[in-house]
Parts: structure tokens; C-alpha cells; sequence
């Protein structure tokens, strides 16, 4: 198998990805438990769980699949980078939105609307963050197939967008749609 095994610097990105989802796990707790939730949904909890395990079964089968038959080098350290700015964007987007952060679909009392930060760039930065990621996995293991797992995320992450802009824009109506009008895109910019 190409480089999944034994590379300390997917090893190490991989880490600092599980890092900043137990930071991500943590902020919901915290922000759960402060009694400020007046709307919880926790199905996008289970939206989640789904897409890591979906996700990664296939980027790992199709890696098994494709064997020692390697990509080019310049995907692999392509594949760094937008590892690396998945990180990023994803400690940017809990820090960002900190004390309305969670996992799930939540509407806390008296909740503004942020659009500045990564929120002015897309209106779901955490899934782009997500994206980012397993897109950037895919590509650095070094097998063309493996890049499907990373589409089985972004179709997740679309349908969990679509579902949390329905409770927002019924939850927090004209402001949310202003919102959207301003920051147009949800996960991608200038594509989706």
C-alpha cells in the first residue's frame, strides 16, 4: 500500500484532526449544558458518526483495492496541504462561533447570526473544514479510487447542510435569510 501505514506526517495530521474534533466535542458539551439550548436536534450527531465510519471504510477498501499501484508525489503533499487547511479551518470555525458551537443542530437563546470569520467565506466553514480533510487524506495515501470516500463525506455534509438551513431559517427566519443572501455559498466557495 502506498503511504498509509507508515508516515509519521499523515500520522501526525491525523492526530491533530482528532484533536480538534474532541476541542469540537468539548465545545458542544459546554455549550449544551450552559442552559442556553432553547432547540436541539441530535440527529446530526448520528449524520456524522456515519461519515467518518462510511468515509474512511472506503478510502481504506479502495486503498486495499488499488494496492502498491501509487499516485503521483505532487498528490501526496497536495494531499498535506488541504489536510492541513482542513485543520485549520476547522479550529477557526469552533473558535469562531464558540458559544453556539455544537454537533448538533442547536438554537441557543438569544442567538446571533456570525458572518465574520470563516462564516463570511461559507455559511457551514466547520463542513468545508471536513471536506478539506478527507479530501486531502484521500489524495495523500496515494490511490486515485481512495478520493471517493472523500465525495461520500461531501455528500453527507451537503445533506446535513440542507437540513440545518431548514431549522434556521425556521428558527431564526429573516435573520438567517439575510444571511444566506450575504454568504452565498454553504460548504464550497463559488461552487456549492
Amino acid at each position: 500500500m502506498a503511504y498509509i501505514f507508515y508516515n509519521p506526517l499523515l500520522d501526525a495530521l491525523i492526530g491533530a484532526w482528532a484533536v480538534v474534533l474532541a476541542f469540537g466535542i468539548y465545545r458542544h458539551v459546554v455549550n449544551i449544558k450552559s442552559g442556553e439550548v432553547s432547540y436541539e436536534d441530535r440527529r446530526l450527531i448520528l449524520y456524522f458518526f456515519a461519515m467518518y465510519a462510511l468515509s474512511f471504510f472506503v478510502i481504506y477498501f479502495f486503498n486495499y483495492l488499488q494496492g502498491s499501484i501509487e499516485a503521483p508525489l505532487y498528490l501526496y503533499y497536495f494531499g498535506i496541504l488541504l489536510m492541513a487547511l482542513g485543520i485549520v479551518f476547522g479550529v477557526w470555525s469552533i473558535v469562531n462561533y464558540s458559544e453556539y458551537w455544537s454537533f448538533s443542530i442547536s438554537i441557543f437563546k438569544d442567538q446571533k447570526i456570525k458572518d465574520k470569520g470563516p462564516n463570511a467565506i461559507v455559511r457551514h466553514p466547520f463542513y468545508l473544514s471536513n471536506f478539506l480533510f478527507f479530501l486531502g487524506y484521500s489524495m495523500s495515501i496515494g490511490t486515485i479510487l481512495s478520493i471517493i470516500g472523500a465525495f461520500i463525506a461531501l455528500s453527507f455534509l451537503i445533506y446535513m447542510a440542507n437540513m440545518e438551513e431548514r431549522y434556521y431559517l425556521e428558527k431564526l427566519g429573516d435573520s438567517y435569510k439575510k444571511y444566506a443572501e450575504k454568504v452565498r455559498y454553504k460548504i464550497i466557495p463559488f461552487i456549492y
